[in-house]
């Protein structure tokens, strides 16, 4: 890790954020921010330290600063690249840290901004930026049959963020309807079928336990489907971004799958429990 200070030149580098609405315009936001930060940052920006310590921004003992990579090929090493999640180009300048993968800078000036080319809820070639439910705190790429809320065109954000912005024009490969019905039932039927199984045996051996066991058994199972479900989506050849949606798409099944099963065991335990 070198410092320096000050830099001659901008240093161009790459990073990920995600788009939020303060105000009624959009704003840029970290991937990872802090509980002292104000979760989203202006264009162009200056760093301040979100840890509530009064020294210089970046600091070497400290982690504050706008991270970036030197090499669009590192960006992996900021997080994960979702659909929801855009891609930055970004001028670096002030006070620069210096690490081996990357910067840590004071100010930073975003000059372009690349967002997912695909929906994120059903695939389709995204047209808009927008949010499909109330709960959702970012916009994400989308089609107009998808977008319900908070609908932005490109060239309302590209006002709104002070720079150009675009879909990626390389699309990953759609899942197929079959492949996504197949990531679905990997979550969701071996859930139902361990909750039915022990109600039934619950209600046969007038043991209730054992269906509130099978309920929890059945919620477990969200953990070990969801990595089956991404094994079969990476089988198949699609890429991270298309994998993540199908996952997360159907990954709200599967926990509504065990809630219910975990439900319905345990009000039979507590019916043979009464009885």
């Amino acid at each position: 890790m070198s410092e320096i200070e000050p830099y001659a030149s901008p240093i161009p580098a790459y990073k990920l954020a995600r788009l939020t609405k303060i105000e009624g315009s959009l704003r840029f936001a970290p991937l990872n921010s802090r509980p002292n930060g104000a979760g989203f940052y202006e264009n162009p920006a200056k760093a301040v330290c979100e840890e509530l310590v009064e020294h210089e921004v970046p600091h070497k003992t400290c982690t504050c600063g706008f991270y970036a990579v030197a090499d669009r090929m590192e960006l992996w090493r900021l997080g994960w690249h979702t659909l929801e999640t855009a891609t930055l180009q970004v001028l670096l300048y002030g006070r620069i840290v210096e690490h081996k993968h990357g910067y840590r800078a004071e100010h930073q000036e975003v000059q372009a901004v690349e967002v997912a080319g695909r929906c994120w809820w059903c695939g389709d070639t995204a047209t808009v930026l927008a949010k499909r439910r109330r709960k959702q705190r970012y916009l994400a790429s989308s089609c107009d049959r998808c977008a319900k809320l908070d609908v932005t065109t490109l060239e309302r954000a590209g006002m709104d963020l002070g720079c150009e912005i675009g879909f990626a024009t390389e699309l990953e490969d759609k899942a197929s309807t079959r492949t996504e019905k197949y990531a679905m039932a990997v979550q969701t039927l071996p859930a139902l079928a361990i909750a039915g199984a022990a109600s039934a045996i619950a209600m046969s051996t007038g043991v209730g336990e054992i269906a509130g066991i099978g309920g929890l058994t059945a919620g477990g199972w969200l953990i070990p489907g969801r990595m089956l479900a991404e094994r079969i989506l990476r089988q198949a050849g699609l890429g991270v971004q298309e994998v993540y949606r199908v996952v997360a798409r159907t990954a709200g099944w599967a926990l509504f799958s065990s809630i219910g099963g975990w439900g319905v065991a345990a009000i039979i335990s507590i019916a043979n429990t009464s009885i």
